[in-house]
């Protein structure tokens, strides 16, 4: 992970708990114990962009804009992505 902007590099260290032998991550984690949702470095959602995901999606629809594949493409992931959001699989921590 290579973190360029001097804000970014802060924010992120803003978040290690440095001790002896592992470092803490203080924000949000998941069962394992690894960042989780947009303060994971390595997504490329917002909360804001699950909860629209969440709203477009349209149960039992297999045409438009509220299947799982449109919404995949609007967003820029993979389908089963969109379908571990709706499921609430992923992201559980939001609404």
């Amino acid at each position: 992970m290579l973190i360029t902007a001097k804000k970014d590099r802060a924010r992120f260290w803003a978040k290690v708990e440095k001790g002896p032998g592992c470092w803490g991550w203080t924000a949000a984690v998941n069962t394992s114990g690894y960042g989780r949702g947009a303060d994971n470095n390595k997504t490329v959602l917002t909360d804001a962009d699950v909860l629209a995901i969440r709203a477009a999606y349209v149960p039992g629809s297999t045409r438009g804009p509220g299947t799982m594949l449109q919404i995949a493409k609007r967003f820029g992931i993979n389908r089963t992505t969109v379908s571990a959001i709706v499921t609430r699989k992923t992201w559980r921590h939001l609404p």
